[in-house]
């Protein structure tokens, strides 16, 4: 919310007589939404900064659509193997976590057999 003590509102007051009627109402709305944006734009900028980030450390965020049985057997798969606790398969973002450190693990290797038998080229 925006607050203003009484010496800056008595400068936007005096700034919007300089205004045109007809324009001060969209001017006075312009001034607020740059001194103190709307919640979205703040959590979208928030969320572009993130995703710079995420960038500029190499990192992506993919979206998967699975079906409930895959992803139970997923779930059932990592508490088997110790991976998840039960407490923490009940959290979505530890389940995320624990399911990107297993992707990743799984392309390493993969990476590492595939140099082995077909060593880069110098």
């Amino acid at each position: 919310m925006l607050a203003l003590d009484d010496a800056a509102l008595a400068r936007v007051c005096i700034a919007a007589t300089a205004v045109a009627p007809e324009d001060r109402c969209r001017w006075l709305h312009d001034i607020a939404e740059r001194l103190d944006p709307p919640r979205h734009i703040v959590n979208q900028r928030a969320r572009n900064r993130r995703a710079r980030e995420r960038r500029r450390k190499g990192r992506r965020i993919y979206r998967l659509e699975l079906s409930d049985r895959t992803v139970e057997g997923a779930i059932n798969a990592l508490i088997a193997s110790g991976a998840l606790t039960e407490a923490e398969a009940k959290d979505q973002k530890q389940i995320e976590r624990e399911l990107a450190r297993h992707l990743e693990g799984w392309a390493t290797h993969w990476r590492e057999i595939l140099t082995r038998v077909s060593p880069p080229r110098a």
